[in-house]
């Protein structure tokens, strides 16, 4: 097939483009940024989303089979709403509005557990049938962009997949302070700046005290002592669901959640950190609820054949080696 991915220059878009292409597949990535590392046998067209006529020059004269589209802007400070709009939903517009001009119909829209959001849950496992009441602007914008998908399918015959997809991070950023995700989520050097950043006062001021210069692994509770436990799929997995998605014809006009089969559980899991780091693992609880969910990916699984291949014990050894060579270089 010919393929338009969209956000092709992030991680998982980088791991989608790979494998579309080993499998066969044309592939022409969309970005705002260039790849930092192409994919031998991928085009890159570089461009915004928010920008119409450049969205419609790649969807016109690309002749596109399907549409993955991947490209959105993620943000957890009130100050990039705007840039999360324009890019998520004005984007998502953009895109769908040319493909319906260009007559390709066939979308896989790359959406977020956050849409429901996860981290609220009315109940769990969280499946494909919970509410979906965002408490995040990002997750207002992946929940808008699904609807305008669901009306273009009503009205116009689009053949469409939503794929709400867990947090991903490569295997080796899981014990790098410097990752926006991993550093901010375990470190607690990260976590305090990140913490500023973001106006979280009181969790700061506890935080800067247990902080002595040397910096420490936080194993996070909940103000009632509940460990935080979330999913952390590798994005291989990740990319890889979302290639089964965009190759089966099954589950057409269906969401579904993309993620790893066990979540992460800090009070588990940051002990073996500490182990592999030498970093001394503390435990704290932390203001307010903690953030303690598990996601179902059984209708993936079912319609799909997806498998996970990267559970903790394999991704903290692979984050192990990485950890090592950078300490070496």
């Amino acid at each position: 097939m010919k393929v338009l991915l969209t956000g092709s220059s992030g991680r998982v878009g980088r791991a989608v483009a790979s494998e579309l292409v080993f499998n066969g597949h044309s592939v022409t990535g969309f970005d705002f940024v260039p790849p930092a590392k192409p994919v031998a046998g991928a085009t890159y067209i570089q461009g915004s989303l928010a920008d119409y006529s450049a969205v419609m020059a790649v969807c016109i004269h690309g002749g596109f089979d399907v549409v993955a589209h991947l490209g959105a802007f993620m943000s957890w400070n009130e100050a990039d709403i705007q840039k999360m709009y324009d890019s998520n939903v004005t984007g998502t517009f953009n895109l769908l509005e040319s493909c319906k001009l260009a007559g390709t119909k066939k979308f896989i829209f790359v959406s977020s557990g956050e849409t429901y959001p996860e981290g609220n849950a009315a109940y769990l496992p969280v499946d494909e049938h919970h509410p979906q009441k965002p408490m995040s602007f990002y997750g207002e914008t992946k929940l808008l962009g699904e609807n305008l998908l669901e009306f273009y399918g009503r009205k116009y015959g689009f053949s469409w997949k939503i794929l709400r997809i867990s947090h991903t991070q490569d295997a080796e950023e899981l014990l790098d302070p410097d990752s926006f995700f991993s550093g901010a989520r375990f470190f607690l050097k990260a976590k305090i700046a990140r913490g500023r950043l973001l106006g979280k006062h009181a969790e700061v001021s506890l935080l800067e005290k247990l902080y002595d210069g040397k910096d420490k692994l936080v194993v996070s509770r909940g103000e009632d002592g509940t460990p935080y436990m979330m999913h952390i799929t590798e994005t291989r997995d990740t990319a890889h669901g979302i290639v089964l998605a965009l190759q089966s014809d099954a589950g057409i006009g269906e969401a579904f959640n993309i993620g790893n089969d066990d979540p992460f559980e800090f009070d588990k899991a940051i002990p073996l950190m500490a182990e592999m780091t030498g970093l001394q693992a503390i435990d704290v609880r932390l203001p307010g609820k903690a953030v303690h969910y598990r996601t179902s990916n059984q209708k993936a699984k079912k319609f799909f054949d997806f498998k996970p291949q990267w559970d903790l014990k394999r991704m903290l050894g692979e984050a192990s080696k990485a950890f090592v060579k950078r300490h070496a270089d």
